[in-house]
């Protein structure tokens, strides 16, 4: 870990730079610009909230509140993964010509999607005043959950990214796979009161981003305070994937150039 904070320190502006200059060229290339970033989750919300209410006739107090909430964690969550897991044979020609931690690149991705993240929170605000959201002081339990989230999308992107250089189909896989991961994460529905209360708590322990949802949706939306149990039941095994990551780098990242 120290060789990780000391590269972590050097590199940084390298990243900051590079999702600086990313966003602009995404920006420049686009007639909407950063409108873009605002449409994107607006139009999922309204979409998933018009099969919920219409199709499913499901009734839920502040429905467009509640689905955008999981639509801007399950965003950050999905593009982070989705761009990182070929991200070291995308970056192929940056590599072969100098050296940076792989992880570094990872981080770069992270903080491009973590603007368009914050611009959804800030159209989730907004919302939340049009519906009337009240507003506690356990809103505040929404920053512990949003650094769990970065921690979490860090350390898969990591360990996926690593995977990617060596399973050619490692992108398609994923895409399988963060469908199942969508429906069972609850964006569009409460899985406490759509499941029995046994599998609700299995499923708050096989997957981190239904639990994420569900405690961001009871803070922000309702009130309650944090599940601390659980809570520190997911920033454990974050920490540990963490760790795996960053060693799997460091352990096989001179071997990559040989591989692609």
């Amino acid at each position: 870990m120290k060789t990780f904070i000391k590269n972590f320190k050097k590199y940084n502006p390298y990243a900051m730079y590079a999702a600086k200059s990313e966003l602009k060229a995404e920006v420049a290339s686009s007639y909407l610009t950063w409108l873009w970033w605002i449409l994107d989750p607006l139009f999922f919300m309204l979409i998933y909230t018009f099969i919920v209410q219409v199709v499913f006739k499901t009734s839920v107090p502040n429905l467009p509140v509640f689905v955008m909430c999981g639509i801007t964690i399950w965003n950050f969550f999905n593009k982070n993964l989705l761009t990182c897991v070929k991200i070291i044979r995308s970056n192929k020609g940056i590599i072969s010509q100098k050296y940076i931690p792989k992880y570094m690149l990872v981080i770069e991705k992270i903080y491009v999607n973590f603007i368009k993240f914050l611009i959804s929170l800030a159209l989730l605000a907004v919302m939340s005043i049009i519906f009337q959201i009240e507003v506690t002081i356990n809103m505040l339990y929404t920053i512990p959950l949003m650094l769990l989230l970065c921690l979490l999308s860090f350390a898969l992107s990591t360990i996926l990214s690593h995977f990617g250089v060596f399973i050619e189909d490692s992108a398609n896989i994923l895409q399988i796979i963060l469908r199942l991961v969508f429906y069972l994460s609850g964006i569009f529905y409460s899985i406490s009161e759509t499941l029995p209360a046994n599998l609700t708590s299995i499923m708050m322990r096989i997957n981190p981003i239904a639990y994420i949802i569900e405690d961001f949706r009871n803070v922000f939306m309702y009130g309650t305070g944090l599940n601390f149990q659980l809570f520190a039941y997911w920033a454990v095994i974050v920490v540990l994937l963490t760790i795996i990551g960053i060693k799997l780098i460091h352990k096989y990242e001179n071997s990559y150039a040989k591989v692609m």
